[in-house]
């Protein structure tokens, strides 16, 4: 099927210095709709559990591939790196050729890259080939964003977008649980060979449920891709490895910042390139659209505090608790599992109310976890008040995935829709590579006390170490709480995105014959009609006589401005 806007929304016009796809059939049903998502299940679930599968594998994968950490933490630095750069290109394309085509490309490669993976024989090797996964993903994520916001109309995408939070988090959840069954039974090479089976029955499933949308010519801008890649590998590689190098020399007068400043200055000359061209990569009227704008701003500090809060909470637990990895992920569990419960019910409530006013409930209920949070990072924690506090976390986080999103995508035309989910892509791993980067800058040093010994023995460190450690987490906590209310402050200049509409009575149903002896009822009260019947028919043109509004006043159309009213 092929189609150009969103079930039950109007076709958008295009927007000004974009091109106009060529032909347009009748948008999808509901059931097709529906279908459609969940086939995309199948890539949201295969990127999510090969994102989370690989910290539970490293310590075998380190003694197989007789290799160190330092090697190891490459094979993660080489799938975000190749991951940044392509997004916001891949969005582009999408909306040039096609979502539906750079999906199922994206999900070939992944498998490719997976198999590859598995049969890697040295730690080189997996770099390169988790390098090809992460440019694979790369295409796959923004499409299925795109498709999203093209199946369904603004005011019917809160139930999917809940739904892709839902699926999001208990694939999340449990990924670290299918990477040790796996590791214990079958070896560490099959977290990546049951990447397989999924990708194949997402691409078979995928080409049969999920419509082909109809893609627009475009030129290629060769040099503004070339100027955006190396602005973001630059910029990436220095923030991420820039501790390793103490963020002062890399090799001979090479020094971190100087690849920082020449990323940035390849960034500022991208966008000054994407200002001057008719059909852009980076379309730059789109952050004229003020919730766009905004979303995009949540999404990274979102992207940063999900980054951030996991480190100084584990590390604290592991190190300065002495409780077991295990157990650690069973108390930091609620953090999903609510989250996965909320997300389908705060999606399907957006549908009804303003999402702005439920984001902002929901970063001020993850604001208020993380103070909690911070609050309990002492020596001897209560861990159940800390439960409670994840549990909370969760509540709030389920419900600002798919308010944001919604707010964030209702303006988009239908043609910058991968533009506008590579932005967003883009600026959440961004968030992601500084949330980490600034969460173990400050956790650095304290790390140092937790090395001296076993994790299960540090409770015999002396008091004095153990409550500088508690402190050192507690203030790596404030990132997170810095990131929350950095949110919540986005979400509170959200423009409203449904205005109150008075419903009033039907002309044709005021029109219609009613019998002489005719009554109502208005609050428990039976009023007789008839005496005011003919005052009625007298003020009321005759039926197919148009209306005519007085002077000066301006007859209301019958299509809203705002599909999302309707």
């Amino acid at each position: 099927m092929t189609t150009g806007s969103g079930a039950g929304a109007p076709a958008d016009p295009p927007a000004a210095g974009s091109p106009t796809p060529s032909s347009e059939t009748p948008p999808p049903t509901s059931r097709e709709a529906w279908a459609a998502v969940w086939a995309l299940i199948f890539g949201l679930a295969i990127l999510t559990i090969d994102g989370n599968v690989m910290g539970i594998a490293t310590p075998v994968m380190m003694r197989e591939l007789h290799t160190d950490i330092t090697a190891m933490m490459w094979t993660t630095s080489a799938y975000l790196l190749a991951g940044a750069v392509p997004l916001l290109i891949a969005g582009r394309v999408g909306d040039w050729v096609g979502p539906k085509i750079l999906y199922l490309l994206g999900m070939g490669l992944f498998i490719v890259g997976s198999v590859a993976s598995g049969l890697a024989p040295t730690v080189e090797v997996l770099i390169a080939t988790r390098a090809l996964q992460g440019f694979a993903a790369a295409i796959m994520a923004p499409q299925t964003m795109a498709i999203l916001i093209r199946l369904f109309a603004p005011n019917k995408r809160g139930t999917p977008m809940g739904l892709w939070g839902a699926v999001g988090n208990i694939a999340g959840l449990f990924a670290p649980l299918l990477g040790g069954a796996l590791v214990d039974s079958v070896g560490w090479r099959w977290i990546f060979y049951i990447n397989v089976p999924i990708g194949i029955a997402g691409i078979l499933i995928g080409l049969k449920f999920i419509p082909h949308f109809v893609g627009v010519r475009s030129r290629v801008d060769w040099l503004g891709t070339v100027l955006y890649g190396f602005g973001v590998f630059f910029l990436v590689f220095a923030i991420m490895q820039g501790r390793s190098y103490d963020w002062g020399t890399i090799a001979g007068p090479l020094q971190v910042w100087m690849v920082i400043a020449v990323g940035a200055v390849l960034l500022v000359l991208f966008v000054w390139r994407q200002h001057r061209l008719a059909d852009p990569i980076l379309p730059l009227r789109l952050f004229r659209i003020r919730n766009f704008s905004l979303g995009s701003l949540s999404y990274l500090f979102a992207a940063l505090l999900g980054a951030a809060v996991g480190y100084p909470i584990m590390y604290f637990l592991q190190i300065g608790e002495g409780i077991s990895a295990f157990y650690v992920a069973l108390l930091t569990a609620p953090l999903a599992i609510v989250g996965a419960i909320m997300s389908p019910i705060v999606g399907k409530l957006a549908d009804t109310y303003d999402p702005k006013w439920l984001a902002v409930i929901g970063a001020a209920i993850v604001s208020a976890s993380m103070l909690w949070m911070h609050s309990l990072i002492h020596p001897g924690v209560n861990l159940v008040l800390l439960v409670i506090a994840m549990a909370l976390g969760g509540v709030g986080f389920g419900a600002l995935n798919a308010p944001i999103t919604i707010a964030a995508t209702a303006k988009l035309a239908k043609q910058d829709a991968g533009a506008g989910s590579g932005v967003m892509n883009t600026v959440g791993r961004f968030g992601s590579v500084f949330g980490t980067a600034a969460t173990t800058a400050v956790i650095g040093g304290a790390l140092a006390i937790g090395q001296t010994g076993d994790a299960t023995t540090v409770r015999a460190l002396p008091a004095a170490e153990a409550t500088a450690f508690a402190q050192q987490m507690a203030t790596a906590m404030w990132v997170s709480v810095a990131c929350a209310i950095a949110i919540l402050v986005t979400v509170l200049c959200l423009a409203p995105i449904r205005r109150p509409v008075r419903r009033t009575a039907n002309l044709a149903d005021v029109r219609a014959p009613v019998p002489s002896a005719g009554a109502i009822r208005l609050n428990g009260t039976v009023h007789p009609v008839a005496p005011y019947l003919s005052v009625v028919a007298d003020a009321l043109p005759q039926t197919g006589t148009p209306v005519v509004p007085p002077p000066g006043a301006s007859a209301r159309t019958t299509t809203p401005d705002h599909p999302e009213e309707t």
